[in-house]
């Protein structure tokens, strides 16, 4: 199965480098133009379905993409982005340096004392939707989330050791192997 992942367009808090975590904000001007821009890209695409998180950025995303080419969503909770506790709106200054990629790390499990999500947690609940999908009879199906969850995907399903979080608007292509039940 091909996955085509969108992380959603952008939002103010994105624009302004804070921590969204699981914050429901919606996008911006330039967020709403982003998912359009995709939304034309993704017109001479081929997919059955579109799997979106709840979260109104992720959902706007979605929404506008599905009015472009016609498919359904589907709306999966497991594809909220990390929970970052008293982290969320704060600046991405308040996270560790990734000692590889030298950008902001939001995935080390070193933020406990701020009520984060384990990353266990969060990778238990990616791999929990990858199962699934994955005895779905769909050739292709497009998932618009979040940053940390196309991250995951590039580590789980492209064995990117060191992942870069993608930009918003962005879209990536990835193979999902099919189990039969």
């Amino acid at each position: 199965m091909q996955l085509l992942f969108v992380r959603h367009g952008q939002t103010d808090n994105n624009a302004k480098r804070l921590i969204q975590g699981k914050n429901d904000v919606a996008l911006n001007a330039n967020g709403l133009a982003q998912a359009e821009a995709i939304a034309e890209v993704l017109s001479k695409e081929s997919f059955s379905v579109i799997i979106s998180s709840p979260l109104k950025r992720a959902y706007q995303t979605a929404m506008i993409i599905a009015r472009r080419v016609g498919r359904p969503i589907e709306v999966d909770e497991r594809l909220v982005e990390r929970d970052f506790g008293l982290l969320q709106d704060q600046s991405y200054d308040k996270l560790r340096i990734h000692p590889a990629s030298g950008r902001p790390d939001f995935f080390c499990d070193a933020y406990q004392e701020y009520r984060v999500e384990p990353i266990c947690g969060m990778i238990a609940r990616v791999s929990d939707f990858l199962d699934d999908l994955s005895h779905r009879d769909e050739p292709s199906v497009l998932i618009v989330a979040h940053g940390g969850i196309g991250y995951l995907f590039d580590q789980i399903l492209a064995g990117v050791k060191t992942p870069i979080v993608s930009n918003n608007g962005q879209v990536r292509y990835y193979r999902l192997a099919r189990k039969k039940d």
